[in-house]
């Protein structure tokens, strides 16, 4: 009888698989074509984003934090431009013509702000992101594009991470 009892209160610790932390990141992209501009959004979790570009660059931003990086937007606007690429009209280098607008974050979350403005009508843009992939391997990148009257909804990760989106 001890040994059934016994078994009954152990059976759930033998199913117990400890939670797993989610890993994802959120970009949300507008495209207005009256005024041929992009706005650019991108939302990574705080902690992991110091810790890859610790990881690649030796430093610590302390993101969040009275005694943060002075140059610390620097690092986020270089691993960005590392892992998300827009090719817009089959331009590859968006990054010389987008702007930082700047950043937001709080000890949780690390907001991005980028804008780029076009010479000619967007007829094609495409997008690579690898956000974060190179710290998770289960990362995934969840994309909101906006144009006109559209909206498209996009899971990127580690083997999905190219669409073209117009």
């Amino acid at each position: 009888m001890c040994n059934l009892i016994c078994f009954f209160l152990l059976l759930p610790l033998m199913y117990y698989v400890p939670l797993h932390p989610v890993h994802v990141s959120y970009s949300n992209i507008e495209y207005n074509a009256n005024t041929r501009k992009l706005d650019i959004i991108i939302k990574l979790y705080t902690d992991d984003f110091e810790q890859i570009v610790n990881r690649k660059n030796n430093i610590i931003l302390n993101l969040a934090k009275e005694n943060e990086l002075k140059n610390a937007s620097i690092y986020c606007i270089r691993y960005v431009y590392d892992h998300f690429k827009i090719k817009i009209n089959r331009n590859t280098h968006w990054e010389k013509t987008a702007i930082f607008q700047g950043k937001k974050h709080t000890e949780l979350e690390t907001f991005l702000y980028f804008s780029v403005s076009l010479k000619k009508q967007a007829k094609s843009i495409e997008l690579t992101n690898t956000l974060m992939n190179d710290l998770y391997q289960d990362q995934n990148n969840l994309v909101i594009f906006n144009f006109s009257d559209n909206e498209i909804a996009l899971k990127m990760d580690a083997k999905t991470y190219y669409k073209k989106l117009l």
